[in-house]
């Protein structure tokens, strides 16, 4: 499982001493414990997918982060989160472009929008920015 994957590479950066990788890995460990968590109170379990979907919050996160450090000039800063959002990449899978969702959307025999929405959020879970999803599906109508 991909969660434990994440712990097993912040043991290794605890042992490397690696202040910035254990930082965002301690981060994403800790959100997808308390979704795992919320899980198990609804009583279903965190799933790989799951897990995907917390680092791709957390990669947006360091995004925001980076461009407000970069706002205010802090040089230091702004490359330490590089480096954190370079060790939390590791763990996400390479997302569809653009070309390939045009390509899955134009496929669908239910073109309107919830029901494209809907279809990548069952068939590509942390595969694809829904955001991008959202911007095809509205060209097309």
């Amino acid at each position: 499982m991909l969660l434990d994957e994440l712990k097993a590479a912040n043991l290794q950066a605890l042992k490397a001493k690696d202040i910035e990788a254990r930082a965002i890995l301690s981060v994403a460990i800790n959100k997808c414990n308390m979704l795992g968590i919320e899980k198990k109170s609804q009583g279903t379990e965190l799933l790989d997918s799951d897990v995907l979907v917390v680092l791709q919050k957390v990669d947006k996160e360091l995004d925001e982060e980076i461009a407000a450090f970069k706002k205010v000039g802090n040089i230091a800063r702004v490359e330490a989160l590089q480096y954190q959002k370079k060790t939390l990449q590791q763990y996400l899978p390479k997302l569809l472009t653009e070309a390939e969702i045009a390509s899955i959307i134009s496929g669908l025999p239910d073109q309107t929008l919830p029901g494209i929405m809907n279809y990548f959020k069952q068939n590509y879970p942390g595969k694809c920015d829904m955001k991008t999803v959202s911007i095809l599906a509205r060209r097309r109508q």
